[in-house]
């Protein structure tokens, strides 16, 4: 991929690149300068990258998805980062365990709050019924109604349904981190395209993948070959669905 255009370049259809060409071109970079790194007086992992690439694996995709996924576990795992008392659910966005713990209860006191607004005049419902009437409005009026005057017992069913599913998914994950999803979701990428996991290449890629990006000194031992074998085949079609039948 060539440089960026500089303005007034000839050829060049505008002054300023797009955000998305220089999020690209700066990932681009960061990725080059961490294999950079991470091949410097290591060849083998030259090597073992070049394999993989080799067997249907595009190079650009697969050291950007090596990079993306060693720098983001390492930074998650750092306690200066990422404290143990806010740190975020799986897949769950920004939510945290604090707060979607504490939420069912949260959900109650609300619906018990609804349930004494709903019994004043500044229930909501009493405006939609105070309202001249309109036979053309009249069955959205009633649903409505309906759905506010249900809202407290809805509110409550979602708080019991939310603090059971909650706990047994965090049972069913409670020894998942970021990092082994992530190292799980790359391992399934490469079986995806190349037929096989290469669980050792993988193993050599992402120890060091991590120490390199992480500027740590040592590795978890998930990422050993042992571990990422076990971590893989007992988590992979949880994380990522079943496996393709052929490559694509």
């Amino acid at each position: 991929m060539s440089d960026l255009p500089e303005s007034g370049e000839s050829g060049s259809t505008s002054t300023t690149a797009t955000p998305s060409l220089v999020r690209e071109t700066h990932i681009r970079e960061q990725t080059e300068a961490f294999l950079q790194r991470l091949f410097e007086d290591r060849p083998y992992l030259e090597e073992l990258f070049r394999k993989i690439c080799g067997d249907q694996c595009a190079a650009e995709e697969f050291g950007t998805l090596l990079y993306t996924v060693s720098l983001i576990s390492s930074f998650r795992a750092d306690p200066k980062y990422s404290s143990p008392g806010q740190e975020l659910l799986l897949n769950s966005r920004n939510i945290s365990k604090a707060q979607l713990k504490a939420l069912p209860k949260k959900l109650r006191n609300m619906a018990d709050m609804i349930d004494k607004v709903n019994a004043t005049i500044f229930a909501p419902a009493n405006d939609i019924k105070l309202a001249p009437f309109d036979a053309a409005r009249q069955i959205a009026r009633d649903y409505m109604i309906r759905r506010y005057e249900s809202l407290p017992g809805f509110l409550r069913v979602y708080s019991c349904h939310l603090e059971r599913f909650s706990k047994f998914s965090r049972q069913t994950v409670k020894r998942l981190t970021l990092g082994h999803v992530l190292a799980i979701q790359l391992i399934r990428y490469v079986e995806d395209r190349t037929g096989s996991p290469h669980y050792a290449d993988m193993s050599n890629l992402l120890e060091q993948g991590w120490l390199v990006a992480g500027r740590t000194e040592s590795a978890p031992s998930f990422l050993s070959e042992e571990g990422l074998t076990k971590l893989y085949q007992r988590w992979a079609d949880a994380i990522c669905g079943p496996r393709r039948t052929s490559r694509q």
